[in-house]
């Protein structure tokens, strides 16, 4: 027994850590968005993408196409269209209509929101978008006011 650390480590490595490691599940997490979130998005944005680090629904509901109001996540301002699971961990987001234009959205998911085996959302529950900013392409003078001031029209 001269050497005492060699058992030690070999225990730690061999027995301690494998064991450890086993023992930790994967917590349910947002792990992307597509477009990125805080990102300038075009006002004919057609589709936003959640991808989970562990399944969020059942065989059951992959693939089947449902309205916003089923949501398990609120969009303020609302939005319409409707939402696929593209598969297990992938949510789909497809949105009808055009965005309203330098408006913010942000998105938040329920803080009861579940993947399928029950695990509660953990970290991040809400993300944002920003619609591009208005633009003035022209400005022309086209009268005077009474007091001299003068009026403007932009387009």
């Amino acid at each position: 027994m001269r050497r005492p650390w060699i058992l030690w480590v070999f225990v730690f490595f061999v027995v301690l850590l494998p064991g450890f490691l086993l023992a930790q599940e994967e917590e349910f997490t947002i792990l992307s968005i597509s477009p990125p979130p805080d990102s300038l998005v075009p006002p004919v944005l057609t589709e936003i993408r959640i991808t989970f680090s562990r399944d969020g629904v059942g065989k059951e509901d992959i693939g089947v196409l449902r309205d916003f109001a089923l949501l398990p996540l609120s969009i303020t301002p609302p939005l319409k269209g409707q939402f696929v699971w593209e598969d297990a961990r992938t949510l789909v987001l497809k949105i009808k209509g055009a965005l309203r234009e330098a408006t913010r959205y942000t998105f938040r998911f329920r803080d009861d929101f579940r993947d399928a085996q029950g695990k509660l959302l953990a970290g991040r529950h809400d993300f944002t978008l920003f619609t591009e900013p208005l633009k003035v392409l022209n400005v022309q003078q086209v009268d005077y006011t009474e007091e001299g001031g003068i009026v403007l029209e932009c387009s």
